[in-house]
């Protein structure tokens, strides 16, 4: 009830004293909401969105032009060894196909547990009732492929949405809050680096630094490349 009374009502404090405002005075919200800072909000997040997008798009087109440039790399090899080193061009070939078949390994370990994190980070929201489910586990997924950070900021809003919701339960909120904290930070910090760790004997010091250098060069499609 006291809630209700205070959405209710708003107290805005003058020279002539108090004087109560009802939420749906329509004077009293185009005085709080300009024009100019409704248009500034929608630009913002349509910035951001269009942003993100090209990022995508980008990460998209690199990827394709890596698989394409691929095909070629063992005659380019030949061509620059000459037909005399045919042991050095064994090598190199060997090389390539062995950092050729990390990389598909790599993708397709990160495209599964990157799934897994998806699929339980949305059953775990759903399970505790937090708005929009389906978009935080969808976002978990993509973040997923940028290493260490990637989880982090997938995984802050929907802790704090809920830390909100169950406002006025603080211990089911904090419960909800670690639930949902808990999937990405187990598969991030015990799971990958046993699966990665064990499969493809990366460094983290090696992924923590491409991270840094990549990000710095091609900002999101770097940070979603840097392992590969």
């Amino acid at each position: 009830d006291a809630l209700e009374g205070v959405l209710d009502l708003i107290t805005v404090q003058g020279e002539a004293g108090s004087t109560f405002l009802r939420l749906d005075d329509e004077a009293f919200w185009l005085d709080l909401l300009s024009v100019q800072t409704v248009v500034g909000r929608v630009g913002s997040v349509a910035t951001a969105l269009t942003s993100f997008a090209g990022n995508l798009l980008l990460v998209l087109l690199l990827m394709v032009a890596l698989i394409i440039g691929r095909q070629r790399v063992d005659e380019r090899l030949e061509a620059a060894l000459g037909e005399g080193s045919a042991g050095a061009n064994g090598r190199g070939a060997l090389v390539f196909a062995a950092i050729d078949k990390g990389i598909q390994r790599y993708m397709l370990l990160k495209t599964l547990l990157s799934m897994g994190v998806g699929v339980l980070f949305y059953g775990v929201l759903a399970a505790f009732g937090a708005d929009f489910a389906p978009i935080w586990g969808v976002l978990a997924f993509v973040l997923n492929y940028i290493p260490t950070v990637g989880p982090v900021i997938a995984t802050a809003p929907p802790v704090v949405l809920l830390l909100l919701q169950y406002s006025g339960e603080p211990g089911m909120g904090v419960a909800a809050a670690l639930c949902a904290a808990a999937v990405p930070a187990i598969f991030g910090n015990i799971i990958e680096p046993k699966v990665f760790g064990d499969s493809l004997n990366l460094n983290f010091l090696a992924v923590l630094f491409a991270l840094v250098l990549w990000t710095f060069l091609w900002g999101v499609a770097g940070a979603v490349l840097s392992v590969p």
